[in-house]
């Protein structure tokens, strides 16, 4: 996909060690056109107590992008024009799935940002 900070064909050769086995969905409906297990793996490397940065950084990405536009007609207009919460307590796999579904919403741009959002918070 050319709308990815990082090419998945380079992720793919990073070697990287799961310690959790959870089957994340969020982005079941990308699968025919992402490497979607490479980001399901890299969440599965977190210990439990990092679950909640994944969400909290998505979270400020989004909402600081939503600030700038904040001045943007089309942008006010659109279905994108949302605040999400952070989260200030451990969660656990199963609800940040759940977060991110709700958060994708099987939304391509939705989905695009959470996969550029864990290549961001992996690996720069």
């Amino acid at each position: 996909m050319d709308l990815l900070f990082i090419d998945e064909n380079n992720l793919k050769k990073k070697n990287i060690i799961l310690i959790n086995n959870y089957d994340f969905d969020f982005l079941e409906f990308l699968n025919d056109s992402s490497h979607i297990f490479i980001y399901y793996n890299l969440i599965n490397t977190l210990e439990f107590y990092q679950l909640k940065n994944i969400w909290n950084f998505i979270v400020l990405k989004w909402n600081n992008m939503n600030r700038e536009l904040s001045n943007d007609s089309k942008f006010i207009k659109s279905n994108y024009n949302h605040k999400y919460n952070f989260i200030h307590n451990n969660i656990s796999f199963t609800k940040l799935n759940s977060l991110l579904s709700s958060f994708t919403d099987n939304d391509l741009v939705k989905s695009l940002f959470v996969i550029n959002s864990l290549q961001i918070y992996f690996y720069k």
